[in-house]
């Protein structure tokens, strides 16, 4: 195995090297004019902003309608999850989510963490008012080019952490204003950071408490503490390291 490891190891230089070999020769015949340049520094900014889970950073405005719900699951889930709607620099018109699922093993000797936030379809979210949202979203929808989905596993005890693809699955959530309680936020900024990922937020909203039914990938999901209300010229800035 050490010796299997230790060729692979080899290969992967190799091929690293050949790699940039080819690049700085292709580089060296490239055309060094001022629009090219131009064209050369988008193209490395849009490739510094996403790897091979997607977006690393999105900032959104949030104008309209939102939902939002951090709950547990049993005894060994919790979600935290926000869906709004809005625009962003690729999109006038475009639907928000920033979604973190934690999962322990029976034994609680494992963790596991799945992060989304971006873009998703606008024909997930639907609802004309606060009284009744829903999303409604297949996480193999998400297009890497407006999203990013990760998913972690944290060993507890060797604090072993293995990152990949997202989990695919299914979310789906029915909320419903219940009026018990209605909140108006002048001014917020807030920062949360968890794991990899730092979230800037700045609202201004109208809330109202909310009831919510459904599932996140086949758990089923049930509480009176969600909420739903409308932003007004907020943002989000959210950046995985």
């Amino acid at each position: 195995m050490k010796n299997l490891l230790v060729i692979a190891v080899m290969l992967l230089f190799g091929l690293a090297t050949l790699a940039q070999d080819g690049k700085d020769k292709k580089q060296d015949r490239k055309d060094h004019s001022p629009a090219a340049k131009s064209s050369d520094k988008q193209h490395d900014n849009e490739q510094a902003e996403r790897d091979e889970h997607g977006r690393k950073h999105m900032k959104f405005t949030q104008e309209g309608e939102f939902a939002s719900v951090s709950t547990a699951l049993g005894f060994d889930a919790s979600i935290n999850l926000n869906v709004s709607r809005g625009s962003s620099s690729t999109s006038p018109t475009a639907t928000f989510i920033n979604f973190i699922f934690f999962q322990f093993s029976s034994d609680h000797s494992v963790e596991t963490i799945t992060q989304i936030f971006g873009e998703i379809p606008n024909s997930a979210f639907t609802g004309t008012n606060t009284k009744s949202l829903v999303l409604d979203l297949d996480t193999s929808t998400l297009d890497p080019a407006t999203s990013s989905s990760t998913t972690c596993t944290l060993d507890v005890i060797t604090f072993t952490i293995t990152c990949g693809p997202g989990t695919l699955g299914t979310i789906h959530l029915a909320f419903s204003e219940n009026g018990i309680q209605a909140t108006r936020i002048l001014n917020l900024v807030e920062e949360d950071i968890a794991g990899p990922v730092t979230t800037l937020i700045h609202r201004k909203s109208d809330n109202g408490t909310a009831d919510v039914q459904g599932f996140v990938f086949g758990m089923p999901v049930s509480s009176s503490a969600a909420s739903v209300g409308v932003n007004f010229s907020s943002s989000v800035e959210i950046t995985r390291h």
